[in-house]
């Protein structure tokens, strides 16, 4: 005997779409109890629920990743290594930013660019 494939789809959160092998049926999700999922989901669309534990896991992570040297760090973009050259490191070493910031600035694009010098997946 096998059991029937059901298969719960969320088009909203509450809403869903039930699918078996026989039937499929809309309704509306109720969640009694205590669940931090729904509650989070039933906060009022102009606010927003931050956990503090989250900001400080990522404070941390930021942190770690701060505290290496830059030419000790094997970049990844999209799953993949990106190659760095030399020249870029070193032209960023020095400006007094975060090894976040290589990331997040323009300045990994501008020095790139202008000096030939192209970051790439390998």
């Amino acid at each position: 005997m096998s059991l029937p494939h059901i298969r719960l789809t969320f088009s909203s959160s509450h809403d869903f779409i039930l699918t078996t092998h026989q039937s499929c049926c809309r309704g509306v999700l109720e969640i009694d109890g205590c669940d931090e999922e729904a509650d989070r989901l039933a906060a009022p669309p102009d606010r927003t629920r931050v956990d503090m534990e989250e900001v400080l896991a990522l404070k941390a992570r930021l942190g770690e990743i701060n505290g290496f040297l830059l030419e000790q760090i094997d970049w990844h973009a999209n799953g993949k290594p990106v190659n760095v050259p030399p020249r870029v490191l070193d032209d960023f070493k020095f400006t007094g930013l975060s090894n976040a910031d290589f990331v997040t600035t323009d300045s990994l694009h501008s020095t790139t660019q202008s000096e030939g010098d192209t970051c790439s997946t390998r």
